[in-house]
C-alpha cells in the first residue's frame, strides 16, 4: 500500500494573518487536516478507530515555515507516516512550491483505547502491507523542555470555548497554537519573526477553563511557553524561534 497523500492547495484568506501570508497556526491547521484525510484513506480513520474504542492522541508536534506563500498562491501538501515505535508513532509533513520546501511539520502520536483508557501499540492499528518509504525530511528529535516556569512571565489568557473543542470533547491540540499567538500583538508578530514552533500536550483542558500562557527566554534564542489550565495544571508547553 503506497502510503502518501499528496493534495494541490491554494493559500486562502483564512489560511492567511495580517500580512497576507500563510500563518504559523494555520500551517498546523492544514497539517491536521491532511492527516485526518490521509488517515481515512489507509484506513485508520476515526470513525473507524471508534469502532474499537481507539482514537488518535497527538502528544507533540513540530512546524517549521522555511517560507510564507502569500494568499491565492498553489503549493503542494503532502503527509506520510513513518515506521510506527513501541508506543506511538510520528507522521510527517511538507508544503512545496515546484521543487522548493515553504514548510515541514513532524507530529507525535499515540492510540487510546478509549475503553480501558490505555495506550495501544501503534503497529496493531496500521494495515498490513503498509510501506513506509518516504525520507525522514524532520529528522531532529523533539526536545526536552525545562519545566520550571516559577519566574516565567504572564502574557497572556484564554477561555476555552466551543469552537477549540474537537470530537473528544477536549481542546484541539491546533487551538492550543492558535490561542498562543493570540496573546501576540501583530507588532510583537512581525518583531518577533516566529517561523518554529514546537509543542508538547501535557494534559487535557476543556470548556469553560481558562489557559494562563507564560514565557522566559528559551537556552539557544526563542521563548519557551507553558500553558496552565484553571486547576493550576500546566496542559501545553511549546518553544517558539
Amino acid at each position: 500500500m503506497h502510503n502518501r497523500l499528496d493534495q494541490t492547495l491554494t493559500i486562502n484568506a483564512s489560511h492567511c494573518d495580517h500580512t497576507g501570508s500563510l500563518s504559523l497556526p494555520a500551517c498546523s491547521e492544514l497539517f491536521m487536516d491532511a492527516a485526518t484525510l490521509h488517515a481515512e484513506q489507509i484506513d485508520v480513520g476515526m470513525k473507524k478507530m471508534m469502532q474499537s474504542d481507539l482514537f488518535w492522541i497527538t502528544a507533540k508536534v513540530m512546524v517549521e515555515l522555511v517560507k510564507r506563500p502569500e494568499m491565492m498562491e498553489k503549493v503542494t501538501l503532502s503527509t506520510w507516516p513513518m515506521p510506527p515505535e513501541r508506543v506511538r508513532c510520528d507522521r510527517e509533513y511538507s508544503i512545496t512550491q515546484g521543487n522548493d520546501l515553504i514548510a515541514r511539520g513532524k507530529t507525535e502520536w499515540a492510540v487510546m483505547n478509549m475503553k480501558i483508557q490505555r495506550i495501544v501499540p501503534p503497529e496493531s492499528v496500521f494495515p498490513e502491507g503498509i510501506e513506509y518509504t518516504e525520507a525522514d525530511i524532520f529528522p531532529e528529535a523533539f526536545s526536552r523542555f525545562d519545566r520550571n516556569f516559577a519566574e516565567a512571565e504572564e502574557f497572556g489568557k484564554h477561555k476555552i470555548v466551543s469552537t477549540d473543542l474537537d470530537l473528544g470533547g477536549h481542546m484541539n491540540h491546533v487551538a492550543y497554537i492558535r490561542a498562543l499567538f493570540g496573546c501576540f500583538t501583530s507588532k510583537e508578530l512581525d518583531t518577533s519573526g516566529f517561523s518554529f514552533l514546537e509543542g508538547h500536550y501535557a494534559a487535557q483542558s476543556y470548556e469553560g477553563d481558562t489557559l494562563t500562557f507564560l514565557k522566559k527566554p528559551a537556552e539557544g534564542g526563542g521563548i519557551l511557553v507553558s500553558a496552565v489550565n484553571s486547576a493550576g495544571k500546566a496542559a501545553f508547553y511549546a518553544r517558539l524561534k
